[in-house]
């Protein structure tokens, strides 16, 4: 009669059926993921077409394989400069420029160019601080938005209440004329207060819609591809 299996022995093969595909795997890892050099001189072809977008997500997976490549850092200080610009007033692309001017600063110290490069690290704080405030405002003017509409329907529906009160109100002419004043005067604030409402809901969407591609566009394009990444060192999965 055969012998039973001792536990360690169970174990050990049970370990070596989980580990055994993670390290067929493995060579895979090279393969999912460029060399930064490669993403790097994509990332300059991209800047030169004018695709800063593209660019910065290159440059967020340069960075995020090789964390000292100060050439990364430069160039997408520099492309984080144009989208602020572009997606005005644009805080966090303020923020990311100055956060990579700081690594330059401390991964290429250049007594030549480091005085250049800490007015432009002292111009990029300012510039993400006074954003930020901005920023912060245009988001406030949802819940504002919303308050007037509220506001401005009610005295709509108010108004639209006294018309039809005076209109039945017949035989008394004053009482008539009283309503018909307020009724107007509910009408045009409430109008008022839904177009403002409209106008700050709008402005405040679009503030919205900027953080969410700000936030898109900072994560490197290789934990935005949906696929399963392994890890040489070790097993690694981005989804």
């Amino acid at each position: 009669m055969p012998r039973p299996e001792s536990r360690p022995t169970w174990t050990a093969r049970l370990c070596g059926a989980v580990l055994a595909p993670c390290v067929a795997l493995a060579p895979l890892s090279v393969r999912a993921e460029p060399p930064a050099p490669t993403v790097l001189e994509e990332a300059r072809q991209q800047v030169k077409a004018g695709e800063d977008e593209a660019a910065m997500q290159a440059l967020s997976e340069v960075i995020a394989l090789d964390t000292s490549n100060v050439k990364a850092y430069q160039l997408r200080a520099d492309v984080a400069g144009r989208l602020a610009t572009k997606y005005g007033p644009g805080a966090a692309f303020h923020a990311l420029r100055a956060n990579d001017l700081e690594h330059v600063l401390a991964l290429s110290p250049d007594p030549a160019h480091d005085g250049a490069t800490m007015r432009q690290l002292q111009a990029a704080h300012a510039d993400a601080t006074r954003a930020a405030k901005q920023e912060q405002r245009r988001r406030k003017l949802l819940p504002a938005a919303m308050s007037l509409g509220v506001i401005g329907g009610g005295l709509t529906l108010a108004s639209t209440v006294l018309v039809i009160l005076a209109n039945t109100n017949v035989g008394n002419e004053d009482s008539k004329h009283v309503m018909n004043v307020y009724s107007g005067t509910f009408l045009g604030i409430g109008v008022g207060l839904v177009v403002t409402a409209i106008a700050f809901g709008v402005a405040a969407r679009k503030q919205y819609a900027r953080d969410e591609r700000a936030r898109a566009l900072f994560e490197p394009r290789y934990a935005r591809r949906g696929i399963p990444q392994f890890g040489g060192g070790g097993l690694v999965l981005r989804f």
